[in-house]
């Protein structure tokens, strides 16, 4: 288990995660900025925060430009997380880049994400 940080005492973040509900506008484009627009699919993960700037390594690989927050917790809960979702934590919205499985133990999920207000 060398290198793997499952100190749940870290995770003092929570989490909520909403996925887009399919509403369009009178183009049949879908509608992103009104919040009736997503339903909240995971409410309450705990998780580890941590902004970046992109570029920068964390837990030993290379996060992209585009990523300004990481975040860390437990795999079970966030396994369906997808990029088409949407994260909203500590008074943020944040657009997902890409969730991974870390080390491919279904234990820990890391999470990618761009500010997007």
């Amino acid at each position: 288990m060398a290198g793997r940080h499952y100190n749940a005492g870290k995770r003092r973040h929570t989490a909520v995660i909403q996925k887009h509900n399919g509403n369009t506008d009178d183009y049949s484009q879908p509608t992103y900025k009104v919040e009736a627009d997503w339903d909240t699919v995971i409410k309450g993960w705990p998780c580890q925060f941590q902004t970046t700037s992109g570029g920068e390594f964390l837990r030993g690989r290379q996060v992209t430009a585009q990523t300004t927050h990481v975040l860390w917790g437990d795999y079970s809960a966030v396994r369906n997380v997808t990029p088409d979702m949407r994260i909203k934590i500590s008074g943020l919205v944040l657009g997902i880049l890409d969730a991974s499985d870390l080390f491919g133990d279904q234990r820990e999920m890391s999470i990618d994400a761009k500010r997007e207000t």
